[in-house]
């Protein structure tokens, strides 16, 4: 069973249509197998959220769709701990990598609960090799 994390990118190349990577995400989605477990985090959810708005989508639309997203029974929640060994290794990992601070808390999730990035993020994807 393949586990993928899903980032804010991921999903909103998915919804816009005119998105540059709508259809590599569209293909990347139609191409797994009907067992395949999708993530996301809090984070996930608040970047779509922020950057739909952004872009002027209706927040009542928003809020539908990501509801939508997160009730999807292959959709879950990512594990995490709140305390301060957990913050530590997230920030061991930003300290250590080329990545920026969201894109760090995203590949500590994925590393935490062993799951691997949707296959277009690249700077994520570079990471997990």
């Amino acid at each position: 069973m393949e586990r993928i994390y899903l980032d804010s990118s991921f999903i909103i190349a998915l919804q816009v249509n005119s998105h540059e990577f709508n259809q590599k995400a569209q293909n990347i989605l139609n191409r797994l197998d009907k067992n395949t477990l999708f993530y996301y985090s809090y984070l996930t959810i608040n970047e779509c959220a922020f950057t739909l708005i952004k872009y002027k989508a209706d927040k009542k639309k928003v809020v539908q769709l990501l509801i939508e997203l997160v009730s999807k029974p292959q959709f879950y929640l990512v594990n995490t701990n709140s305390d301060a060994e957990e913050l530590i290794k997230y920030l061991s990992i930003w300290e250590i990598t080329s990545l920026k601070p969201r894109d760090a808390i995203h590949y500590f999730y994925m590393q935490q609960n062993n799951i691997a990035p949707a296959g277009y993020c690249k700077r994520l994807s570079s990471q997990a090799r």
